[in-house]
């Protein structure tokens, strides 16, 4: 085996240095947000952070898809962005739309976190007899009906919900996230410190000293019956009104995404178990969202 000689090693191993020393620094550019423009400028970016509920979710940007959301990897990173306002929106077959405007600063990436509801969701309905097991003939009463019935008839006392708290009436209590009523208004106030502050407090990518800890969620001109938090979700919750039960999420930033869930005037709910129960009448049904 013929042996390489001592000049072309040194030539080797000063190309691969020159290599190191050009493409490292370029990569690090590149990493913190800075590109080069057409007429050869220097120019800092950003980026905007989207978080996606379901797999396969077009995200676009102004009317551009940019991207999907995959089975594993739900979070898509878009940088490289100009700083400006950009509409967001992430959709899928099947789906209520989730729109935003997001703005972009130079060298922050700003966070979206959609919520995406089927428009057809599969509503199970809880008979209030059941079929006998000792006899096919014989009605009994449904346990399960009884057991949703029972959510019903009194107020709910499970940790971290309160019905009257110095926080307002009917108060949802999440670790340092309280969403509370006062009057025909939701409320959220974050008890914690300003570090781990939720991202629908902050005024687009930036939380400070100055981000007020009190957000105002919705104001309804409707009579509401109940709260609670969507199943799974601590920036999106349930409102059941006189015209039916929405999903709205936390986040005010425009446009504030409401979704109406169930569209029966007369319907009632409650969560359990990370399950949506709705009461109309004498009827109770299920849906998992």
């Amino acid at each position: 085996m013929q042996h390489m000689s001592l000049l072309k090693r040194r030539l080797y191993f000063y190309s691969f240095c020159l290599v190191f020393f050009i493409v490292i620094p370029i990569l690090i550019f590149y990493a913190n947000g800075y590109r080069l423009t057409k007429d050869w400028q220097i120019s800092e970016t950003g980026g905007i952070y989207v978080y996606a509920s379901e797999s396969y979710a077009d995200i676009s940007l102004d009317g551009v898809k940019r991207a999907q959301s995959g089975i594993f990897q739900r979070g898509v990173l878009l940088d490289g962005l100009k700083a400006g306002t950009y509409a967001v929106t992430v959709s899928k077959d099947g789906f209520f739309s989730w729109k935003k405007d997001l703005s972009v600063k130079n060298g922050l990436v700003s966070e979206g976190h959609p919520f995406l509801i089927s428009d057809h969701l599969e509503v199970v309905s809880i008979p209030e007899l059941a079929t006998s097991t000792l006899s096919t003939s014989t009605k009994v009463k449904n346990p399960d009906y009884a057991g949703a019935l029972l959510l019903f008839q009194k107020q709910p006392l499970k940790a971290g919900v309160a019905t009257t708290t110095p926080y307002g009436d009917n108060a949802l209590i999440n670790g340092n996230l309280v969403v509370s009523e006062k009057g025909d208004t939701i409320y959220a106030l974050w008890l914690g410190d300003t570090n781990s502050m939720p991202y629908f407090f902050c005024n687009q990518a930036v939380c400070d000293a100055n981000t007020s800890a009190t957000s105002t969620i919705y104001t309804y001109a409707l009579p509401k019956s109940h709260i609670d938090f969507l199943p799974g979700r601590n920036d999106v919750i349930l409102v059941s009104t006189a015209e039916g039960i929405d999903a709205v999420e936390l986040d005010t930033k425009e446009p504030q995404n409401i979704v109406l869930v169930y569209p029966t005037k007369t319907a009632d709910f409650r969560v359990s178990s990370g399950v949506l129960y709705i009461k109309d009448g004498t009827e109770i049904s299920k849906i998992n969202l």
